[in-house]
């Protein structure tokens, strides 16, 4: 550590002439957002005066402005007094006197354990030490237990009272953001104070920073357990904070006791994942933990009603299935199974778990639900099994800032705000993901790949779910929650858009989430009950309407029903909740798959005898799959499950088709009933579990002519895909496609290189590639389905490449030769040649901003190549503005959206008294415009250019293609959409109640600013 007499505010801590340039400078950055600072009132510590600071700050920092109202700022000078009452208290007694950040001033009780810094003017800032400096400049790093220098008894304390503005703007990490931001408060008072140009310097620095985006803000003994989920290691055990998708298998996976106490995180729903995924924890408690026998094994879950509502009728759609009115059977059932009967209802009663008097079991049979009180608390009784005295444990909520009570002692503290574009990141893979098997995968004509072949309480299984091949494109069954990370490393994500569900359990149905906002729209394969219980459960998580962001297909039951060419049947399982299985036929083989179902013929047989089913339901029950050429069926624990010791019986000729899922694995001998009464032990023979990952794909060989086809339509599904390609016509896809040349390259073959002319375009229909920069460097990686080389298709001859492609794993590409497309294209006409021209300009100009710049931020961060291609041909011209221009005026019809290339803007709204208040300031590649365009409702704020601005259009057409096309750009957009509305609301009531004197100061603006500083300087 550097010593203080080293320090570099040792060096030159006053010098005035450069002291008062950086005033100038940090005056400026306050003005250009129309804050205007006096520093004068700051080196005199007036109250008002820092609070205006620290906002100015967070407004510079988050680009959000929060004005002081009238109330707020009685609130402060209140909590202002109280605390320098308590210090003088403290320092009169001799005690260390407290300090504290109140987040709230009407919960009193909700304090942040955070030591401020407070202001001494006698004190050099070269006794700060250069490891301080460091951090608090130190933007990619929280400062966690950071002690700073101990203040003196008559320091000024800052407190942020309960601004209405936090409660709606959602701030990335905004504790930790907060706690830089009072630490730079007070560095800039004391440097200010002092006179310091090396301390003002530092200020200034951390004003040029960008917000913190990795860090989150805790105390005590918490630790994250998965992205975005934590454990608080309490004396009663672990609780958690967050329920993702297979949460209890990370526990088990890494030896820990899985907890009984789970906390509701603010945002249930954040970028594709699901934090209240609740069932398998009440599952492991119930049946696991036995808490159907005692019910202090339950689990607890705490949260706002709102959210509790929420995950009780995700729950109940899980256990429950659907209510009577929700049930379709009967127009499911198609006219040709006339006669063919199935009563869901009281097939369910049948086997599902029930009080003695067949009544359902309540929902707190499951969990004990604790929502929060109307001060924000929800408290519990612990009673320890071994004698010791029992803990009362209580939470206190503030919007997402959760602190942690045993008995009265705060233990710990966690801000579980997720922003609402928290995504994983898109090299993140799950710990237990299969193994990336690289991109040499060619789809079988025919086949199956196993995602996973266990069940939801195995710590190291995969999750049951599959891909089906039929002509060489797959169709998802129950794809788990990792699937979508596994398709797209190994480069098969574009192959697999369709997706079957046979039911709403969330091993089951927790992938299809993840897939729906990946990209492109998918196809939702199932029956109206199934779909329309899948809604109601996704719903509850995201809030939105998420019918619309997939395509449902609906099936009918018992009628052929053609996907991909392939012929299929789909019926009813036995089951506690709607589940559908199926068969299909394609080439003279089929695959059948049972899904979840108790199969088991004698207690079909009673059901008949019972009157529960008809006899034509009998034989579908008992036969439905066993005339398949390979049959997937599950396996588990009765009544909801199909026992081993029932598949063993089975004749050898079905159990040698068979692949046994839904399992961790299979015993050496099972259990038979004898005649007699007895029981005894006898050998499993003839089944097995198939393997999982591309690598085990079982292959159904339909001889060379199916595959020849299946070969030549994966060929012209790539052509089709590819978005250069995506506006031909037929005849001219068809043409360019037969025209289309195979080159299979080595490892390190040099494709294109940066220079030469461009004379060839490319489709990479397997393997990986490298774009190789100017410098060398790697700037770009290719695989299946994507292309490079478009500039060789444009009317202009002789393009020079400007990078190099070379390949990097064993390649197959798809090329075409630049006189060949211009041919077909001219048999089209030379308005075809025209348009895709002008499409291959625009991705050539617009490219490098939108991967470079637009890709990073919130609404179209992660994107695809293909994403790219496509945002950058449909970005309009350029459209330039100088400084202090109105780009749109509140009140106005125009229907577009506007993407900022250069420059900054400024969001403001007429405040009724002819000024106007300021919402937020936006750069280069923030967005605008895109609330009309969405609710087609007149223009909400005026944009202004603050420098020198170009923009780029997308006008409404473009927008609606492109938000048609991506799910994922459309969800975010859904989601900021209804975040400035938030906003947009927030500031019409500030407005009615902000002071005069901040009207005033906001319209003077920098003028008075300036002669204001100049005095002072």
């Amino acid at each position: 550590m550097e010593s203080p007499v080293n320090s570099p505010y040792r060096s030159s801590p006053r010098d005035p002439a450069r002291f008062a340039a950086l005033s100038k400078d940090i005056a400026k950055i306050f003005e250009n957002i129309h804050w205007p600072i006096d520093f004068a009132l700051i080196a005199k510590h007036d109250h008002q005066e820092i609070s205006r600071f620290l906002l100015g700050i967070l407004a510079i920092r988050f680009k959000v402005f929060l004005h002081l109202t009238e109330e707020i700022t009685l609130e402060l000078e209140t909590i202002l007094e109280t605390f320098r009452m308590q210090e003088k208290e403290a320092t009169s007694s001799g005690d260390q006197p407290t300090r504290v950040l109140m987040l709230s001033a009407t919960v009193p009780a909700l304090l942040i354990p955070l030591e401020l810094r407070a202001v001494n003017s006698d004190e050099d800032l070269g006794n700060l030490e250069a490891s301080e400096q460091d951090q608090l400049l130190d933007h990619e790093t929280p400062l966690e237990g950071h002690d700073g220098y101990i203040p003196p008894s008559e320091g000024l304390m800052i407190a942020v009272a309960s601004i209405p503005a936090f409660d709606c703007i959602q701030f990335p990490n905004f504790f930790v953001n907060l706690y830089h931001c009072l630490l730079a408060v007070n560095f800039g008072i004391k440097a200010i104070t002092q006179g310091s140009a090396t301390g003002l310097g530092k200020f200034k620095e951390f004003l040029s920073h960008s917000p913190l985006s990795h860090s989150i803000y805790c105390t005590g003994d918490i630790k994250m357990k998965e992205p975005h989920t934590y454990v608080w290691e309490s004396s009663i055990g672990p609780i958690q904070i967050g329920v993702p998708p297979e949460t209890i298998k990370k526990s088990m996976r890494d030896g820990v006791a899985v907890p009984k106490v789970y906390v509701l995180p603010a945002m249930l729903f954040s970028g594709d994942e699901n934090f209240g995924e609740v069932e398998f924890p009440i599952y492991f408690n119930y049946f696991m933990k036995k808490a159907f026998l005692d019910p202090e094994n339950r689990i607890i879950l705490i949260g706002t009603k709102e959210d509790l509502d929420r995950i009780r009728t995700i729950f109940s759609e899980s256990f429950y299935g659907p209510k009577d009115e929700h049930i379709f059977v009967k127009e499911e059932i198609s006219d040709q199974k006339l006669g063919y009967k199935i009563d869901l209802k009281a097939e369910r009663f049948e086997i599902a778990a029930k009080r003695p008097d067949g009544s359902p079991l309540p929902l707190e049979t499951f969990a004990n639900f604790i929502e929060f009180d109307e001060n924000n608390t929800a408290t519990f009784f612990h009673k320890f099994e071994d004698g010791r005295p029992g803990v009362n444990i209580r939470i206190l909520n503030h919007r997402g800032f959760y602190q942690f009570f045993e008995e009265t002692e705060l233990k710990a503290s966690l801000d579980s705000m997720l922003t609402p574009h928290v995504h994983r990141c898109r090299d993140h893979k799950p710990d237990i993901i299969i193994p990336e098997e690289g991109p040499q995968f060619d789809p079988p004509t025919f086949g199956v790949t196993f995602l996973g072949t266990s069940h939801g309480f195995d710590a190291k299984g995969h999750t049951t779910g599959f891909i089906i091949w039929i002509g060489g494109n797959g169709i998802l069954v129950d794809p788990p929650s990792y699937s979508t990370e596994y398709l797209r490393v190994n480069g098969i994500a574009n192959s697999c858009s369709r997706v079957i569900l046979t039911h709403c359990h969330s091993d089951h149905d927790s992938g299809i989430l993840k897939k729906i906002v990946e990209g492109e729209k998918v196809e939702l394969y199932t029956t109206k009950t199934v779909n329309e219980s899948y809604k109601r459960k996704m719903n509850a998580v995201t809030g939105l309407n998420i019918g619309d962001y997939y395509n449902f297909v609906p099936v009918p039951i018992g009628k052929p029903f053609k996907i991909l060419g392939a012929e299929f049947e789909f019926d009813y399982a036995l089951h506690t909740i709607p589940c559908v299985r199926f068969k299909l036929n394609f080439g003279g083989k089929s695959i059948a798959y049972s899904a979840d179902t108790y199969y088991n013929p004698n207690f079909t047989f009673q059901l008949r005898e019972k009157g529960v089913i008809t006899p034509e339901r009998e034989v579908m029950l008992n036969m439905f799959l066993w005339d398949a050429d390979l049959i997937i069926h599950e396996a588990g624990v009765p009544p909801i499950h199909t026992p081993i010791e029932i598949l063993n019986e089975l004749p050898t000729s079905l159990k040698k088709k068979m692949l046994v899922v839904h399992c961790h694995g299979l015993p050496e001998t099972v259990m038979r009933s004898l005649p007699d009464g007895s029981k005894a032990q006898i050998p499993l023979s003839n089944l097995r579990i198939p393997g999982s990952g591309l690598k085990n794909t079982v292959n159904i060989d339909l001889g060379p002519y199916y595959d020849g086809i299946s070969h030549a339509n994966r060929r012209l599904k790539m052509f089709s895909d590819t978005f250069i390609f995506s506006k031909l016509t037929p005849g001219a896809l068809y043409d360019l496609y037969t025209h289309c040349e195979e080159e299979k390259l080595k490892v390190g073959s040099e494709v294109i290189t940066r220079g030469d002319y461009s004379d060839r375009f490319y489709i990479v229909y397997s393997g990986a590639l490298e774009v190789i920069g100017q410098d060398g460097s790697i700037i770009a990686k290719l695989g299946r389905g994507d292309s490079f080389g478009e500039n060789a298709l444009r009317k202009a001859k002789f393009i020079p490449r400007s990078a190099s492609v070379r390949v990097s794993e064993q390649a197959i590409l798809l090329s075409i030769s630049a006189p060949i497309f211009r041919r077909v294209l001219e048999k089209d006409g030379l308005e075809e040649v025209a348009r895709l021209d002008m499409d291959l300009r625009r991705i050539n100009r617009m490219r490098p901003f939108v991967k470079d710049v637009l890709s990073k931020t919130y609404l179209f961060q992660g994107l695809t190549e293909e994403q790219i291609t496509f945002i950058s041909a449909n970005l309009e011209q350029h459209v330039r503005f100088p400084s202090s221009t109105y780009i749109i005026q509140e009140g106005d019809t125009e229907r577009s959206m506007f993407i900022i290339e250069e420059g900054s803007v400024r969001l403001e709204r007429f405040d009724g008294e002819g000024g106007s208040r300021e919402l937020l300031e936006l750069g280069v590649g923030d967005i605008f415009g895109e609330l009309s365009l969405i609710t087609g409702l007149p223009r909400t704020c005026s944009v202004v250019a603050i420098t020198d601005t170009t923009v780029l259009e997308l006008k409404q057409k473009s927008f609606e293609r492109l938000m048609g096309q991506y799910q994922n750009l459309r969800i975010k957009l859904a989601i900021l959409v209804e975040q400035r509305l938030k906003e947009s609301q927030k500031v019409v009531t500030e407005l009615r109640r902000s002071t005069p004197r901040d009207r005033d100061r906001a319209r003077r603006a920098s003028l008075g600013s300036s002669q204001e500083m100049n005095r002072w300087t």
